[in-house]
């Protein structure tokens, strides 16, 4: 884009940081069918090590997969802070 800096694009990927939440719906999981056999087994058979992953985000400076526990970008370096917004409410 014309007339776009890379201060202004740092700038709106700040604000895009700090504003927008992001939120994972967690699809349900289909157990494999057991044709042979007949018993139901445990779920933490079926574990996934995915699930065991920490959710990850958006680098605001370039756009790299980070965590929370990061306190730097290891793509670019960019230092990172998290903060925990909490919903206010009304009694």
């Amino acid at each position: 884009m014309e007339g776009i800096t890379p201060e202004d694009i740092s700038a709106i990927r700040t604000i895009i940081a700090n504003n927008v939440e992001i939120i994972e719906d967690e699809a349900p999981r289909a157990e494999p069918a057991m044709e042979d056999e007949g018993e139901e087994q445990d779920e933490a058979e079926f574990h996934s090590p995915d699930d065991d992953q920490e959710e990850t985000y958006e680098c605001p400076e370039c756009g790299g997969a980070i965590t929370l526990d990061m306190t730097s970008c290891p793509n670019c370096g960019v230092g990172l802070s998290f903060e925990v917004e909490e919903e206010e409410e009304n009694s």
